[in-house]
């Protein structure tokens, strides 16, 4: 029997690229995501929600960026560091 999972994932994006092209997608399929695409759905305070087949909470670290440079509906690409996390909610 299969349960749905509900709950958060965060991760760090290292640079978050606007691009032109593309699907959205998590890579890898299985494990700790290194590298995240989709369309931006929100900002919420220092993350981009983005929608990568998955809604995914990304705070940018280079230091030349900031969550409130994007904008809804923009499509973007990035590599994600070490230590993403996900958060089940109740």
């Amino acid at each position: 029997m299969r349960k749905r999972l509900v709950g958060v994932v965060k991760a760090q994006a290292r640079r978050i690229d606007v691009v032109q092209s593309g699907g959205r997608f998590v890579e890898p399929v299985m494990g700790h995501p290194r590298r995240v695409q989709g369309t931006v759905v929100r900002v919420e305070g220092e993350a981009v929600v983005v929608d990568a087949g998955v809604p995914i909470h990304l705070t940018p670290t280079d230091p030349r960026q900031g969550a409130s440079q994007f904008q809804p509906g923009q499509f973007v690409s990035c590599d994600v560091m070490d230590g993403a996390t996900f958060t089940p909610r109740a």
